[in-house]
C-alpha cells in the first residue's frame, strides 16, 4: 500500500477479526449472553453494538471511497487530522481519555439483544471486518483529508474519512478488549 497509515489500519482489524473470531470460536451460549450487571454489557452485547456502529458507517465509507477516486483526489499523506477528529479519535481509543471519561452511547446504537447465537455474530461481524478491510484497501492512494462526512449517528459530528477510519478501529478495539476481559473473568 502507498499509504501507511492505511497500512497499519489494515494490520489493526486484521488483528481485531483474528481475535474476535479466537474469542467466539465455540464459547458457551450462557458465558456470550451473560450480563455481569454494574451497567456492563454482555460479549452479545459488545459484539452487537459494532455490528450496530460499523454497520451504520460502511455504506458511508464505500460511498465515500467511490467519490473520492471518481473526483481523482488524491494524496499518500501522512495526514494530520484537526484537533476535533484528535480528540474523537482518542476517546474511541480504549487506552486514551476514554478509560477516564466514559462516551455516552446515543440510543440508536444501544444493545437490545437478550439472548444471541455466538456463531451467527461470528459470522456477521466476520463481514463487517471484510467490508471495513475492502473500504481502507481502496481508500489507498486516495486524499483522506478531502471529504467532510457527518457522522450517521450525529449529523453535527463531521470527520474526514481518514479520522473516521481510525475512529471506528478505535471503538472496535475498546468492545473488543472489553469482550475479551469478561473471558477472563
Amino acid at each position: 500500500m502507498q499509504n501507511p497509515e492505511l497500512d497499519s489500519h489494515v494490520a489493526e482489524l486484521t488483528a481485531i477479526r483474528a481475535e474476535a473470531a479466537a474469542l467466539l470460536a465455540g464459547i458457551d451460549p450462557g458465558e456470550f449472553n451473560r450480563v455481569p450487571g454494574g451497567g456492563v454489557w454482555s460479549i452479545a452485547q459488545q459484539f452487537e453494538q459494532l455490528l450496530k456502529t460499523g454497520g451504520s458507517f460502511t455504506p458511508i465509507f464505500e460511498r465515500e471511497v467511490a467519490a473520492l477516486s471518481a473526483a481523482d483526489k488524491r494524496a499518500t499523506g501522512p495526514f494530520r487530522y484537526n484537533p476535533l477528529e484528535r480528540t474523537i479519535i482518542g476517546w474511541m481509543n480504549p487506552t486514551g481519555i476514554r478509560k477516564r471519561i466514559p462516551m455516552p452511547v446515543p440510543h440508536s446504537l444501544e444493545p437490545t439483544i437478550i439472548e444471541g447465537d455466538p456463531a451467527g455474530m461470528a459470522a456477521d461481524f466476520d463481514r463487517l471486518q471484510v467490508a471495513l478491510l475492502e473500504s481502507i484497501r481502496a481508500a489507498d492512494g486516495l486524499d483522506l483529508r478531502a471529504a467532510n462526512i457527518p457522522s450517521p449517528i450525529d449529523a453535527r459530528v463531521r470527520m474526514c474519512l481518514g479520522a473516521w477510519f481510525a475512529a471506528i478501529i478505535a471503538h472496535e478495539r475498546y468492545h473488543l478488549n472489553k469482550a475479551k476481559a469478561l473471558v477472563a473473568r
